[in-house]
């Protein structure tokens, strides 16, 4: 019996990697009473989709309901994530959320020919920052300096110097930002990102912030043939504040290659469709909503992602009486 094609509500899964202090109440905020805390090793990931955690995150209600989304893909591949997707590679895209608990390294991901010639074809990544939370003074460094080079940089890797030849924020809770392969990228401690990625891999480290790296010298090596010399363009989306009169679509990313991010402000309903190409993710941002197509309808939590097959086609999302704000995500085509 095939799989039924519909939207499908996600279950979580935690992920412990930090281990330091506690787990943040930003990131209780996504944890449901089923959902196991440990204080002893505190969760500081919240897993919505990554092809490593397929067999842990499974359907949240409905006729599918726990069915790992490994085997909903397995059955159904093109249907479910898009006609051109080979069943033999890894799932598309990841979705995240990581509250940082200590300074991050400062790393970057090579673009694919770089990746070849690193003899990594699989290390090129792409990432989508979105602010959930954010403690005074928390920053975004992201890019070079538009009056630096990459080789100063390179010069200035050990201790806090090379924070000086790089483009750095401060976080607003609500700011997005886009990060292309051979951009230098880091988050210092006290904030929670939502993190889309093509996938949930590790970059590459160019430093720890001290005066004794213990970065491997083939990393190093890599990371720093990797960096884009132009990248300066860095594209950061302010937060649109203030009040919305009427249902509205907010793109996030521009003129992106890998991935398309939007935000919906919805205040009554809005009728979107697929077209066979790629599944989207819709995260429930603020507020909850339902997901109305032609054999029935989804209600999606706040804090929880919708999964669109690519072939669903036509669908209508509805607010549950109050204003919701959701995060549309999908892969361009591939």
């Amino acid at each position: 019996m095939g799989t039924a094609i519909h939207p499908f509500v996600l279950t979580r899964t935690w992920l412990n990697t930090s281990g330091v202090g506690k787990t943040p109440d930003h990131l209780l905020d996504f944890a449901a009473p089923t959902d196991e805390l440990s204080t002893d090793n505190p969760v500081d990931t919240c897993c919505f989709i990554s092809d490593e955690q397929l067999d842990s995150i499974t359907v949240l209600g409905g006729a599918a309901q726990g069915t790992t989304l490994r085997s909903l893909v397995a059955e159904a591949p093109r249907q479910i994530v898009g006609r051109q997707f080979d069943k033999n590679k890894p799932f598309p895209l990841s979705l995240t959320v990581r509250a940082i608990q200590q300074d991050q390294p400062l790393q970057l991901y090579p673009d694919q020919e770089t990746a070849e010639k690193l003899s990594s074809p699989d290390a090129m990544n792409a990432k989508f920052w979105y602010s959930l939370a954010a403690e005074r003074n928390s920053k975004v460094f992201l890019g070079l300096d538009p009056r630096t080079s990459a080789q100063q940089l390179i010069r200035h890797l050990s201790g806090t110097d090379a924070r000086n030849h790089l483009q750095r924020f401060n976080v607003r809770v609500g700011d997005s930002y886009l990060i292309p392969p051979g951009t230098a990228h880091a988050l210092t401690a006290g904030q929670t990102m939502l993190e889309l990625a093509l996938s949930n891999r590790s970059g590459l480290r160019l430093t720890n912030w001290s005066e004794n790296d213990d970065i491997p010298k083939e990393e190093l090596d890599a990371a720093i043939r990797s960096i884009n010399p132009e990248s300066r363009q860095i594209i950061r989306m302010p937060k649109v504040r203030g009040e919305v009169s009427h249902t509205r679509k907010i793109p996030l990313t521009r003129h992106c290659p890998y991935f398309a991010a939007e935000e919906i402000r919805l205040l009554d309903h809005i009728f979107m469709e697929t077209n066979g190409e790629a599944c989207e993710l819709l995260f429930a941002l603020d507020g909850k909503f339902a997901v109305s197509y032609e054999n029935g309808r989804e209600c999606v939590p706040k804090n929880h992602v919708c999964l669109i097959p690519a072939t669903l086609g036509s669908f209508k999302l509805e607010s549950d009486g109050e204003p919701a704000e959701i995060l549309r995500f999908s892969r361009m085509p591939m």
